[in-house]
């Protein structure tokens, strides 16, 4: 997945965690389904993502998994994973951010899922003890 494809859906799903009360239900699914269509989200993660406003169950009948998409997620981290992706595109990575995003309840997996940052990297950085790592 190229990074602008991941910013794209980013966006999307930034704009479905902040929107998701004031949306109506078809406007609801219609998101639901263009975001889990990237494959880059759980079943549960989208759920998250509404504020629950649509259950796992719904969104399992909205999207077809092809591939495994789990992990640890908090959604207030979307634009920290948004920034991460800008930054990596110009050889910048904030290790510091990944620290406190990993700290703060999102599992490496997810980072490296949502950004395309090299997991062995993040996890070699993690052991010197350049970033916190809480999984």
């Amino acid at each position: 997945m190229t990074p602008q494809e991941r910013l794209f859906v980013i966006a999307k799903a930034i704009e479905l965690r902040d929107t998701a009360d004031s949306m109506t239900r078809e406007v609801l699914y219609k998101t639901i389904e263009d975001i889990g269509a990237h494959g880059m989200f759980s079943f549960r993660q989208i759920a998250s993502i509404t504020g629950n406003k649509a259950s796992h169950s719904t969104v399992s009948r909205l999207v077809d998994k092809s591939k495994k998409t789990g992990g640890r997620f908090n959604p207030r981290h979307l634009e920290d994973m948004r920034d991460l992706i800008f930054r990596n595109s110009v050889n910048r990575v904030d290790w510091d951010k990944i620290g406190k995003v990993v700290s703060e309840g999102t599992s490496i997996d997810m980072v490296v899922k949502l950004t395309g940052l090299p997991k062995t990297t993040i996890h070699r950085k993690a052991s010197l003890g350049q970033i916190l790592q809480n999984s």
